[in-house]
């Protein structure tokens, strides 16, 4: 069983394939600041999935609990979520699709600024 958030708009059939060619019972794909954004589990009924608070920690805890082999699985494609709206400049930078596509239509755009402390940003342009 794979399971995926709904906002990890990077995520490729090749990601995919990566992760679920692990042999581990359990595969588990960060996200920033603690979170889980991807989990393979190949014996989902030995596993309890959680996502409150450090949801990586805990479901790496579950797994050594539980006595089942575990792998990370690190991936920027996977490890990209949209939480906050500066989540978007690896979308717009990275993205194909309907996601980036749809942003662009918005007037959704990056704005670079080289002599500013945050020198990429995103924007919103009238449309």
């Amino acid at each position: 069983m794979l399971i995926i958030m709904a906002d990890i708009p990077l995520a490729t059939p090749e990601t995919i394939n990566e992760i679920i060619r692990h042999d581990e019972d359990v595969v588990v794909m960060p996200g920033r600041n603690g979170g889980t954004n991807a989990l393979f589990l190949r014996r989902p009924h030995d596993f309890a999935v959680s996502y409150y608070g450090i949801s990586f920690l805990e479901h790496i805890a579950t797994a050594k609990r539980r006595n089942l082999s575990y792998a990370v699985h690190d991936s920027f494609f996977i490890g990209v979520d949209i939480d906050e709206v500066e989540d978007m400049i690896e979308l717009l930078i990275h993205g194909r699709g309907a996601s980036v596509e749809y942003l662009r239509e918005i007037g959704v755009r990056l704005r670079v600024d080289k002599a500013a402390k945050v020198r990429v940003s995103v924007e919103r342009t009238s449309s």
